[in-house]
């Protein structure tokens, strides 16, 4: 199949063509030509006065609960949502039913996935069942497929059981990723502990919480001299924490939800259970530090924290929804909406694509002829209404239905 993208920016520091108007042809799945102008009669032509392509997007935190969930999202729901919303590979969580564990789970995810518009990766669980006695068998799991190596929204709890496991990580170099939260201290909080939710009589989690399993889990990390990667840090004081451990060589990457970039907790005095995600909304003087630490490259990467629920566990008081928002269908026009004046382009393509990629050992395709074609295309003024049917998600459970965003991804080729 050939296709021809007609004076598209390129998004691409890597690329002799970063910044530049350009047309790209696409050949059997390759990049065959890049010119100012390609005059060639292909099956499929893309073209608009703001489009713009970047290598493809990597969404390195999304629950897909297939198997076992699939009442929320499936593999063939979750991938028509990702490729929705621009991105060309996910890395999906493990806790599953059952939870990724076993080759076999591995398997069925590969298997269930080959046909499917988009690259599905998978996380296998740190531990045993979840049950974070025992770590999993993590070198048979990495040769059958496995990214990394997390028990998802289940803190560590057992700082020995992450000793070791980075230990025998090293051996084969696995990536071993943590959810800094500490249950002891947040019991049972729902939303941050602050004016607001003292104001609205919700149980609250302090970002302490968050903050004391950053500090443990990097002196375990420094202790090992092994590589850590922490998922959707959400207060300033973890960006704190982990600029000072880069500093001192640390081997330390991380990544930050959309959600803790877009909103404060404030914005729960609307009772919308569509805001009430895990990690919560924080303090507006949190959320301008996670902008600030992606500006600075202390945060390498944003997620979607893409956590579907069915209507049944949202549309009910919000002491008992459940945490989550869909989100791979609006990211990016979330972004281009909301953050865009405070997080420029390039720095949006390096931390949901490049960065995430390289932190993963996942090949980056460069725009440049010769080079396997994985793009994404995206038009930055295209102006479009959320509604249901736009979702893909099974599930629709987003606070962005009925907002007109400004910002959409046009297709991607993978």
């Amino acid at each position: 199949m050939s296709i021809l993208i007609k004076k598209a920016t390129v998004v691409d520091p890597q690329s002799k063509h970063h910044l530049k108007k350009v047309d790209i042809l696409v050949e059997n799945s390759k990049i065959t030509d890049i010119k100012t102008n390609i005059s060639f009669s292909a099956k499929k032509v893309f073209q608009g006065p703001s489009l713009f392509a970047s290598p493809g997007w990597m969404d390195v935190h999304a629950q897909f609960n297939d198997p076992g969930f699939e009442h929320k999202e499936s593999l063939k729901t979750g991938a028509a949502a990702a490729a929705n919303g621009g991105f060309t590979t996910v890395i999906i969580a493990g806790n599953n039913q059952p939870v990724t564990d076993a080759k076999a789970q591995i398997s069925y995810i590969t298997n269930a996935s080959a046909k499917l518009p988009i690259e599905i990766k998978t996380f296998a669980t740190l531990s045993e069942g979840l049950k974070g006695q025992n770590f999993s068998e993590m070198y048979d799991l990495q040769s059958a497929g496995a990214v990394g190596f997390s028990d998802g929204l289940h803190p560590i709890n057992n700082p020995d059981l992450l000793k070791r496991a980075m230990q025998y990580s090293q051996t084969f170099n696995g990536i071993i990723v943590s959810f800094p939260h500490d249950k002891r201290i947040s019991h049972g909080g729902l939303v941050n502990e602050s004016p607001t939710s003292t104001s609205l009589g919700l149980k609250s989690d302090p970002s302490l919480s968050e903050e004391i399993m950053v500090a443990r889990d990097l002196a375990i990390a420094e202790y090992c001299e092994a590589p850590i990667h922490f998922m959707t840090i959400s207060s300033a004081n973890s960006v704190a924490q982990i600029k000072r451990a880069k500093k001192r060589g640390i081997r330390v990457t991380c990544d930050v939800a959309i959600a803790n970039l877009l909103w404060n907790d404030t914005v729960l005095t609307s009772f919308n259970s569509n805001y009430k995600v895990w990690p919560p909304l924080r303090s507006e003087k949190d959320r301008k530090a996670l902008i600030k630490g992606i500006n600075e490259g202390i945060i390498d990467a944003i997620v979607t924290n893409h956590n579907p629920q069915n209507i049944e566990e949202k549309q009910c008081e919000f002491d008992h929804a459940s945490f989550g928002q869909t989100s791979l269908d609006t990211a990016y026009s979330l972004y281009n909406t909301h953050l865009s004046n405070q997080i420029d382009l390039e720095t949006w393509v390096k931390a949901i694509s490049l960065n995430s990629r390289r932190i993963f050992k996942q090949e980056i395709s460069s725009i440049a002829i010769g080079n396997k074609a994985n793009i994404t295309l995206f038009d930055t003024m295209d102006k479009w209404e959320v509604t249901e049917k736009e979702i893909k998600s099974k599930s629709k459970n987003t606070p962005s239905i009925g907002q007109t965003l400004t910002g959409k991804v046009i297709a991607v080729i993978c």
